[in-house]
């Protein structure tokens, strides 16, 4: 799906401050709703009377539902990547940018948990007329450029010395796997201790790609 140009409000880039101001409070307000009742559960109706606006507010802004949803998702993975990367990229060696980059995943979603269930929820339960999933969020292309990275990070530690020969892609779809499996795990338990949890992860990770491992 992509941004749809609305009657009187242009392309994406010609919104106006108020209307991009609008749009992210609903999407806000869909979070909630989706968490609390279920990707069904959340109708524009209910949405709308939790923002406490009218449905045709909400019509103005997204065409349905699905546009809306769209929406939940897109927002989810871009402050996503902006939180991890503006602190990945800062780091000055391989090391403490795997670190970091394992961290920040984690921390991500145990500090989000309702978008992280929105998300989930709709990508698990909206389906088209013949049952298939309407939004895949694990496409080819994010994948690859997810892994890509990860690929950057553990060539550059090889290159430096800082971690022993590997297959760079087979590390890095290892690393993703054990990332990927932590939101399922926070959603079904949200009291854990995401610290340790981290801690854990991060250490097992060191320990398999440091120089000294073997």
């Amino acid at each position: 799906m992509n941004n749809r140009t609305k009657e009187g409000m242009g392309t994406h880039s010609g919104r106006t401050f108020i209307e991009e101001a609008r749009r992210r409070q609903i999407v806000q307000h869909a979070v909630d709703v989706i968490a609390e009742h279920g990707f069904a559960g959340a109708t524009l109706a209910r949405i709308a009377e939790r923002a406490g606006i009218s449905k045709g507010v909400i019509s103005y802004h997204f065409d349905g539902k699905d546009d809306l949803m769209y929406e939940v998702l897109t927002l989810y993975e871009s402050e996503e990547q902006e939180f991890i990367y503006a602190r990945v990229d800062a780091q000055e060696t391989a090391t403490d940018a795997l670190q970091m980059y394992l961290r920040t995943n984690i921390e991500y979603m145990a500090v989000h948990p309702k978008h992280l269930k929105a998300v989930v929820e709709i990508v698990i339960a909206a389906k088209d007329s013949k049952g298939k999933r309407k939004f895949d969020v694990t496409s080819v292309e994010w994948m690859e450029d997810e892994l890509s990275r990860l690929v950057s990070i553990l060539t550059r530690g090889q290159e430096s010395g800082e971690f022993r020969t590997f297959d760079p892609r087979v590390m890095a779809i290892s690393i993703r796997g054990a990332i990927e499996n932590i939101a399922m795990y926070i959603l079904t338990y949200p009291d854990i201790n995401v610290s340790d949890y981290a801690d854990e992860l991060t250490g097992m990770f060191m320990r398999a790609t440091r120089e000294d491992s073997g």
